[in-house]
C-alpha cells in the first residue's frame, strides 16, 4: 500500500498576467490623443475586455494604423474572440512597428507557450522584461514557468530567485523556486532562501510558510514540516478571507507530515479538510482511506474508498483501495478480487490515480 499521494499543483500561467501593470505609458511609442483612444485605453487598463471591444471601433475609425489600435484589435481577438491566428498576426505587426512596447511580446509569448513553442515564448518574454520599465516580478515568474515547461530548470530557478528579490511577499515565486530546485540539486539553496524569508520579512506570510513546510516534507524533515504547516494554517485562519485560506493540496501535504510524525488523528483531520475544500476530487478521498489503512481502521478504509470510487469509478487507486477495504471488512473475497482485477486492468491501460 503506497503512502498517501502528494498532489502536484501546476502554477497558473494566465492568472499571473492579471497582476501585471499596464506599461504602455512608459514606452517610447505613445498612445494617440483623443476621446476614442482615451476610452479604449481606460477599458484596457481596467481589464474590461467587453468595454474595450465596444470602444474599439471608434478608435479604429480615428487611428486605423496606430500600433495601439492594432494591439487592442489583437488583444480582443485573443482574449475575447479566441481567434489565435488573428491575435498572432496583430501582435507581430505591433512588434514590428513599435518594438519598444512590452505587452505585445507578453501576449505573443503566452500564445507561443500554449502552443508548446517554448523557445519563441522565452525570446518574447525576454523582450517583454527588457521593455518593462517597472521591473515587475511577475514577468520573471512567467518566464520562469516557461523555462520550466521547456525543461530548463536552471534558468527557471534563476528567474524565480529574481522574482523573489523584487517581490519577496509573493508565495508563488517561492513555490516555483521549490518545484525546480529538486531536479537540479538546488534544494538546499531554495531551503536557505525560504528560511531567510520566514525568519525575516515574511514571518507572517502563510503562503511562504506553506512552501517552507513543503520543501521540508520533500526532504523528509517531517517534524519541521509538521510545525511549519501548523504555522501556515494558523496564519491563514487569522486572515479570514477566502483567498488566504489553505487549498486542498496544503491540507493534504500537512496530513502527510502529521502521518509521518505518528499523529494519526491529526492526519485524519487534515485529510478531511482537504476533502472539504475539494469535495469532487477522488484523490483526497483515497488519501484519507490510506491514512486509515495505516492505523488498521478497516471500516474507514472501506467507507472512504467507496466515496472515492463513487466520484471516479475508473480510478485504479480507488478500485485497489476498495478491494482492500472489502477484504479486510469481510465483505467477500470474490467481490474484493473483482475490484482488484479492475484496478490492475486500469493500470495496464495506463491509469494510476
Amino acid at each position: 500500500m503506497s503512502i498517501i499521494k502528494q498532489v502536484k499543483m501546476k502554477i497558473t500561467f494566465i492568472a499571473a498576467i492579471l497582476l501585471i501593470s499596464v506599461n504602455i505609458s512608459n514606452a517610447q511609442t505613445q498612445p494617440p490623443k483623443g476621446p476614442a483612444a482615451n476610452k479604449a485605453i481606460k477599458a484596457y487598463s481596467a481589464g474590461d475586455i467587453d468595454q474595450l471591444a465596444k470602444d474599439l471601433p471608434a478608435m479604429v475609425s480615428a487611428f486605423p494604423t496606430h500600433p495601439f489600435t492594432i494591439f487592442f484589435k489583437a488583444f480582443v481577438a485573443d482574449r475575447k474572440d479566441n481567434n489565435v491566428q488573428e491575435a498572432l498576426k496583430g501582435y507581430s505587426e505591433v512588434i514590428k512597428a513599435a518594438p519598444d512596447l512590452m505587452e505585445p511580446y507578453l501576449y505573443r509569448a503566452i500564445i507561443f507557450n500554449e502552443k508548446g513553442m517554448y523557445e519563441k515564448a522565452i525570446e518574447d518574454m525576454t523582450n517583454a522584461i527588457k521593455n518593462d520599465d517597472q521591473k515587475q516580478s511577475n514577468l520573471y515568474t512567467l518566464r520562469g514557468e516557461i523555462y520550466d515547461y521547456a525543461g530548463k530548470q536552471n534558468e527557471a530557478f534563476a528567474d524565480f530567485k529574481q522574482a523573489i528579490l523584487i517581490s519577496p511577499s509573493i508565495a508563488k515565486n517561492y513555490r516555483g523556486l521549490k518545484s525546480t530546485s529538486f531536479s537540479i540539486n538546488k534544494n538546499e539553496e531554495a531551503a536557505a532562501i525560504l528560511k531567510k524569508a520566514i525568519e525575516g520579512t515574511e514571518a507572517e506570510n502563510a503562503g511562504v510558510w506553506a512552501v517552507w513546510a513543503d520543501i521540508n516534507l520533500r526532504t523528509k524533515q517531517f517534524s519541521v514540516a509538521d510545525k511549519a504547516f501548523d504555522k501556515s494554517i494558523s496564519l491563514s485562519a487569522a486572515h479570514h478571507t477566502t483567498t488566504e485560506q489553505p487549498d486542498a493540496n496544503t491540507y493534504n501535504s500537512a496530513a502527510i507530515a502529521a502521518l509521518n510524525t505518528n499523529n494519526i488523528s491529526k492526519a485524519k483531520q487534515l485529510a478531511e479538510k482537504a476533502v472539504a475544500v475539494s469535495p469532487k476530487d477522488h484523490i483526497y478521498y483515497c488519501n484519507r482511506a490510506e491514512i486509515s489503512y495505516s492505523d488498521k481502521t478497516w471500516e474507514e478504509v472501506y467507507t472512504w474508498a467507496q466515496k472515492a470510487l463513487q466520484l471516479n469509478p475508473k480510478s485504479a487507486r480507488a478500485n485497489m483501495l476498495m478491494a482492500v477495504g472489502v477484504k479486510l471488512t469481510n465483505r467477500g473475497d470474490a467481490l474484493s478480487k473483482q475490484y482488484e482485477y479492475k484496478s490492475k486492468q486500469l493500470q495496464a491501460e495506463g491509469v494510476q490515480d
